[in-house]
């Protein structure tokens, strides 16, 4: 049975007032109230009232005359409303009754894509996921014009308030004084992309992030793809003892009482580590929804963009890759909270002298365009890979720059060579 044969959820009485309504003089206000081509389902309906807005967008007035010129198809409907004798004063009724059906149609449409899934043998959890998700854009998109006003009213409070000593940084900080300058923390609802090569420090690097985060009492959920529990929940309380774990638990050898006093410190942070390599990009966007309104989660780390699982198999990497990049993005913006996503680089950059470029990101350039930050972990000097540069490529929010750091391997700590070092990354770089 296939969708014609159930019988869509529709209100031609309505989509005849409205759009009658329209050409009658009354279609800037049915704009102002949020009439769109969604709206209509008669596919006539459809066609007239996307004729209108591309008058209006052309300065030409709406009316039964100028709609019916343009459509000539759709003549008989014009001539019908225009006979009904509707006036732009029904909007007030109709309309309301028109957005019901509306969401009534987009409820079933997703009901029936549900069905439509289940012949595919997908995975339950996977069809939950796309349900979920289906459902979340039916709320958002009816929501739109609360969303609208109350968006106004708290940006109008926001300029308020910054008079007149401005308004405090809301951004997550790094704890690292020189890039914060740069980068001013990372800004709620923002993607900030942190890449590098292999074994140049972005793992360990989030790890310090996640810990200065936890421990201001900030909520930060880390998902691994990469690396199990143990060895995140090594490095986390490597970087905050200074202690060699890797060693420790090879010989035995360490202070255990630092050691124990600091596993009992790290236990008690609020971190939530996934290492659930089965979890693909739609359910991070679904779990991120979730635990951002459950746990308050101030900060989300992905570690890393090119091997968590697509939302959807396709052949062609870079298609795979764009995909998760931008389910990535709409997860940051649903919930208000930053994303720091690690992502590989090329490895043409091995071969080459120069410091990263937007260029060296792998796999896609969707990783540039959806991310409001893009940062590399560079070692220039090869015989010295303690010394590592953090470049600071795009901020959408701010400026540029490159700050050095001394990165101590064995507790995987990260720390500014020249704290004062704020220094603009030169165009040749």
């Amino acid at each position: 049975m296939g969708m014609s044969d159930w019988k869509i959820p529709h209100s031609s009485a309505d989509e005849d007032a409205v759009l009658g309504a329209a050409l009658e003089g009354g279609f800037d206000r049915a704009v102002d109230l949020g009439v769109t081509a969604d709206h209509f389902h008669g596919i006539h309906h459809r066609k007239l009232w996307e004729a209108a807005c591309d008058l209006s967008e052309h300065s030409i007035e709406v009316n039964y005359i100028s709609v019916r010129d343009k459509v000539k198809s759709a003549s008989l409907l014009v001539n019908k409303l225009c006979s009904e004798g509707y006036s732009p004063s029904m909007l007030s009724y109709h309309y309301p009754r028109l957005e019901e059906t509306r969401l009534t149609r987009n409820v079933f449409q997703r009901y029936w894509n549900a069905l439509e899934n289940f012949s595919e043998d997908l995975p339950a959890k996977e069809l939950m996921q796309n349900l979920e998700n289906d459902f979340y854009e039916v709320t958002k998109a009816s929501s739109g014009m609360t969303d609208q006003r109350e968006g106004w009213l708290g940006f109008i409070d926001g300029l308020q308030a910054a008079f007149p000593n401005g308004l405090p940084n809301t951004g997550c900080k790094t704890g690292i004084p020189p890039l914060d300058a740069i980068l001013r923390g990372f800004k709620p609802g923002s993607m900030n992309t942190i890449a590098a090569r292999p074994g140049c420090g972005k793992s360990a690097f989030a790890v310090q992030l996640m810990l200065e985060a936890a421990s201001r009492g900030e909520h930060v959920v880390y998902f691994t793809f990469e690396m199990p529990f143990d060895q995140i929940g090594a490095r986390l309380l490597s970087n905050y003892t200074r202690e060699d774990i890797g060693w420790y638990k090879e010989s035995g050898r360490g202070d255990v009482n630092k050691i124990v006093a600091g596993a009992g410190y790290c236990a008690k942070l609020p971190v939530t580590i996934e290492d659930n390599v089965q979890i693909n990009a739609n359910r991070i966007r679904s779990m991120a929804r979730r635990m951002a309104r459950e746990k308050n989660v101030k900060l989300f780390i992905v570690d890393y963009l090119q091997i968590v699982p697509p939302s959807y198999r396709n052949q062609n990497k870079v298609v795979e890759i764009s995909d998760i990049s931008r389910t990535m993005k709409m997860a940051a913006m649903e919930t208000g909270v930053p994303f720091i996503t690690l992502s590989q680089m090329n490895r043409a950059i091995d071969l080459s002298e120069r410091a990263p470029a937007l260029s060296d990101l792998r796999e896609s350039g969707a990783i540039e365009q959806d991310s409001d930050t893009v940062s590399f972990l560079h070692q220039p000097d090869k015989a010295n890979d303690s010394r590592v540069d953090f470049i600071v490529r795009k901020n959408r929010h701010g400026k540029t720059g490159k700050i050095e750091l001394e990165w101590t391997k064995w507790c995987g700590r990260f720390e500014p060579i020249d704290k004062s070092a704020e220094t603009d990354v030169a165009p040749s770089l």
